[in-house]
């Protein structure tokens, strides 16, 4: 497995361009530093960014940020050296670092392969070169340059990349720009780059239609929720008849034994085993054991006990018979019982712990608990527990031609509200409080206000609508003025696209338009990140191996796809997944219609009638009847 770290040196003295830092500047409706990450994130394991400027707004594209080890030696090497010793301290098996400057946003998508290939198996730096000559900060440094590098940093003033690398060896690899592209290595130093680079976004064709290297996969999207930097709700103690759904802030370790002595698992005789031989199953009755009364005397040899279920056991059984495959009989010297001769020692008795010994490790911090686990709580004694307070979160409806039902005839043109209901109804299951923020119409001014209103109130706000490229779409342009904003630009059908925006302590999530897409997104991308910023543990949800119901002969690769679907039983009892008939993200009948979700991985380029197809259930999302 080759381990490959991502270091985006961002520099942050912030030198060039009017005293900004390059990668923070806007471009395209998001900073530099996001059209890169858009490119690299896909590429490696794991990415850092190298500043020593702002870095608090560096840590809000959600990935560690680490400075300079030599603050004062300037340049891309104390950066390359800061991103190897990050690299040093994670565990087995880094290969080494590929080094990509902040304000180099159109790099290719096949750069780190590129680089790994030239490397001599990773054994070599290899730097990356183009039409306009080398380009040294951007290469392929192994992790066992770390020692060499900070020999060479300290015994000289060169601070020269390509001096360092040609000592140790470095191999280049060639990339051509595409028809119509920049330098994939084009860089912004002035105001004419940052021009430029802003014409060339804008002369591409529709977003829904470029070429893969600009959006991110699946996976890369989910890792983007999955490392946001959010802040830990307050803690708050919760009465355990009310805890259900709440997310735990503690650590529930048993106390004592559950059960805590040896009881009867049904209503019989306890006797002692190493007895029943020499009885000839035949016991003397001489006690009566009911739940919650547990016997004062350890039984006699040859004598049993009446017993109830969950009573304790007498001392010195072991063994309980059931009631019904017993014999009670009156004889001259009292009531004896017969007990079958083959039952075995041990049977229907419950052993001490047998549920949880003292000491076991019953719930964690950031579980959400259900029944099962309040129960559990129960049986321990618990009458309260330390829990996340629930988190803020208002959902905003965007468009000029919504309606809430009840509230006013349908004009021509107008729609009535869906998503808010959707997304109120998902999050009702949630632990949140729920807030209508109500409709605003297309203008930038007033969602600027209703937002800046909200957020104050609001650990998380999310829209649906108003995220595209339209002339009446100003969720990014209102983001970016009030706080912070990246879109993601998603390789995946339905949905495409996904703000994240911050202002102030609360989360922003732009959801598409289209119920469908906006029902997707939030349960494959929003509720991740409401779960952690409730603090929750995020799991990945299961998915189901079922057999397609469908074929696909053919289909286009590069994006992950869902297609609503139901289960039904196939001839054979298996479970088949059988595709709703119209695919439209508009059509909220083809989500009553499914049970969930058949994904398609990039990679498939055909489905065959039969075949396996991985299904994600609504349940297994959240989604709550």
């Amino acid at each position: 497995m080759t381990v490959i770290i991502g270091c985006v040196l961002a520099g942050g003295l912030a030198r060039r361009l009017c005293g900004a830092d390059k990668g923070l500047l806007p471009l395209d409706h998001r900073p530099v530093l996001g059209h890169l990450l858009s490119r690299l994130e896909p590429q490696v394991t794991r990415l850092v960014i190298n500043a020593n400027g702002e870095p608090g707004r560096f840590a809000a594209f959600g990935h560690d940020v680490i400075a300079d080890t030599l603050p004062d030696h300037p340049g891309p090497l104390a950066g390359v050296l800061a991103g190897l010793t990050y690299a040093a301290t994670l565990p087995p098996p880094v290969s080494g670092i590929v080094t990509v400057p902040a304000d180099t946003p159109f790099i290719p998508a096949n750069l780190v392969s590129q680089l790994l290939a030239a490397s001599d198996g990773g054994r070599l730096p290899v730097m990356a070169e183009s039409a306009t000559g080398l380009h040294p900060a951007v290469a392929f440094w192994p992790l066992d340059l770390l020692s060499g590098l900070s020999a060479f940093l300290a015994e000289t003033d060169n601070r020269r990349v390509r001096a360092f690398l040609a000592a140790a060896g470095a191999r280049s690899v060639s990339f051509a720009a595409a028809p119509g592209e920049l330098d994939p290595f084009f860089n912004i130093n002035t105001p004419e780059d940052l021009a430029l680079a802003r014409s060339h976004l804008a002369a591409q064709i529709n977003d829904c239609l470029r070429p893969d290297p600009f959006r991110l996969n699946h996976e890369a999207a989910e890792a983007r929720i999955l490392a946001r930097a959010l802040p830990e709700p307050a803690r708050v103690t919760v009465p355990l008849g009310k805890a259900h759904g709440r997310v735990l802030a503690e650590v529930v370790t048993a106390p004592r034994n559950v059960p805590p002595a040896d009881t009867a698992a049904v209503d019989g005789y306890a006797f002692r085993h190493a007895d029943l031989d020499a009885a000839g199953g035949l016991f003397a009755l001489e006690a009566r054991i009911a739940a919650g009364h547990p016997g004062s005397a350890p039984l006699s040899p040859w004598a049993a006990a009446r017993i109830f279920t969950g009573a304790v056991m007498p001392d010195g059984a072991d063994t309980v018979a059931m009631q019904e495959d017993c014999e009670t009989l009156a004889e001259p010297d009292g009531r004896k019982v017969r007990v079958p001769l083959s039952l075995p020692r041990g049977s229907n008795r419950r052993r001490a712990g047998e549920d949880l010994k003292a000491g076991d490790l019953l719930l964690q911090a950031g579980d959400r608990l259900r029944p099962q686990d309040i129960a559990a709580l129960a049986s321990i004694g618990r009458a309260d527990l330390t829990a996340f307070a629930p988190i803020r979160v208002g959902v905003l409806s965007t468009g000029d031609e919504l309606l809430r039902p009840g509230m006013a005839a349908l004009r021509p043109g107008a729609l009535y509200d869906a998503n808010h209901f959707l997304l109120t109804s998902l999050l009702a299951s949630y632990p949140a409080d729920v807030s209508d923020l109500g409709i605003c119409g297309d203008r930038r001014e007033a969602l600027q206000i209703a937002l800046s209103e909200a957020a104050g109130a609001q650990d998380i706000i999310l829209t649906s609508g108003g995220a595209s490229h339209g002339e009446e779409d100003h969720l990014v342009s209102v983001l970016a003025a009030l706080g912070q904003v990246e879109i993601l630009d998603l390789a995946i059908k339905p949905g495409r696209r996904l703000i994240l925006g911050r202002i102030g302590s609360c989360e922003v999530i732009g959801l598409p338009g289209n119920p469908v897409a906006a029902m997707i997104s939030f349960l494959l991308y929003a509720r991740p990140l409401l779960l952690r910023r409730a603090g929750a543990t995020v799991t990945p949800p299961h998915r189901l191996m079922v057999a397609a119901g469908f074929s696909l002969p053919s289909r286009k690769t590069g994006r992950r796809e869902f297609h609503r679907a139901r289960l039904i039983t196939g001839p054979d009892g298996t479970l088949v997944a059988d595709l709703y008939a119209r695919s439209g993200s508009g059509l909220i009948s083809s989500l009553r219609a499914a049970d969930g979700l058949v994904e398609l991985a990039e990679d498939v380029g055909a489905v065959q009638l039969g075949a396996p197809v991985p299904f994600l259930s609504f349940a297994a999302l959240g989604v709550q009847a």
